[in-house]
């Protein structure tokens, strides 16, 4: 356990901020990107004609795309600053480069798959502007067809990654809000996050999708960056455990809206990025929670893919869909071969049990 904890106090230490220059504009933009040329240039067109009183700037941090995005970007965008790596670092180290590079006051990490509406980002700031308590504030996320979309998390726990797996869901959380089943079984979520769904007032939340989120800039040199540990999935998830920990609250401001299209390059690469889900998952439980915790969920996970492989000759679970990429065109006409699907849902398996 102590090992643990070194461990943890060793990676804060690696991921404190150490910006590169002062404040000198009021938000900076960062873009990470990965072989999403022509998603990278719907985003940076809807940047570049959003009207805004704020002093901004705009960073790609491309991820050795092979697409031709820095290419476009260098030609279309020339006044983005462009960092250009030459290997893949992950989505957390490449917000941690673009992060240490920026002049703004507030931060806005946001994904290459997204569309920014009218006023998004001043929404946002002025929100943070005018509420000291808040450290961070996002956007509601809506569908390509401006459909709701799931925009906040709560913590995980044995029951959500549970009913997750098996996709009862919805079913199960219907049963959650009965005054019985909190009772019993202690539910601690008073407006499940999982249940998509809109509201008209901001509200404070555990975490927010980190597709897009404006954060004050000093959070990041309180509390450290993304931890990159975490290749692709679940920062998000890290990071608001660690601003829970340091008393900071982050906001959902449901009246700025961005279109999260979910074409990104988790969709072309499914299987490897479902198996990274619960990889990511198990590191931030044990890391924030306690290898007790994780251990339980291990537990969880092996049970629910369990089932998946049991039903599996049946016809059922033939497919693997992660949250929104489920929606997303690019994962909707991608065919899954049900034999790699498979094999996917026991590697899953194996990785709940070996350690």
């Amino acid at each position: 356990m102590s090992e643990q904890r070194n461990r943890d106090r060793d990676a804060t230490t690696a991921y404190r901020s150490e910006f590169k220059h002062a404040v000198q504009l009021d938000v900076s933009v960062i873009i990470v990107n990965y072989n999403t040329r022509e998603l990278l240039r719907q985003c940076l067109e809807s940047l570049a004609n959003e009207t805004t009183a704020c002093a901004r700037e705009v960073i790609v941090v491309d991820n050795a795309s092979g697409d031709g995005s820095v290419a476009m970007v260098r030609e279309r965008f020339p006044g983005v600053i462009l960092i250009a790596s030459d290997k893949n670092m992950g989505f957390s180290r490449g917000n941690n480069v673009g992060i240490r590079e920026a002049r703004g006051k507030y931060l806005f990490l946001l994904n290459s798959d997204t569309i920014l509406l009218a006023g998004a980002i001043d929404r946002l700031k002025e929100y943070l502007d005018q509420h000291n308590e808040a450290s961070a504030a996002g956007p509601m996320l809506l569908n390509e067809d401006r459909t709701i979309q799931r925009s906040w998390y709560d913590f995980p726990s044995v029951f959500k990654t549970f009913s997750h797996i098996v996709g009862i869901s919805h079913l199960a959380y219907r049963l959650a809000e009965t005054a019985f089943f909190r009772r019993i079984f202690s539910v601690r979520d008073k407006r499940p996050a999982f249940m998509v769904q809109d509201v008209q007032n901001p509200m404070q939340v555990d975490y927010l999708v980190l597709a897009a989120l404006l954060v004050r800039r000093r959070i990041f040199e309180e509390i450290g960056l993304l931890d990159e540990h975490l290749f692709f999935y679940h920062e998000d998830c890290e990071w608001g455990y660690r601003t829970g920990k340091a008393h900071h609250r982050t906001f959902l401001v449901p009246d700025a809206r961005i279109i999260h299209l979910g074409g990104s390059s988790s969709s072309k690469h499914i299987f490897m990025a479902y198996r990274e889900n619960f990889r990511g998952l198990l590191y931030v439980v044990n890391k924030h929670e306690g290898a007790a915790r994780a251990f339980l969920l291990r537990l969880t996970i092996l049970a629910g893919m369990t089932v998946r492989m049991l039903l599996w000759p049946l016809g059922a679970f033939r497919r693997i869909e992660i949250g929104i990429y489920a929606k997303s065109s690019a994962t909707a006409t991608f065919r899954q071969d049900p034999w790699m699907v498979f094999r996917t849902y026991a590697a899953i398996a194996r990785d709940a049990v070996v350690r």
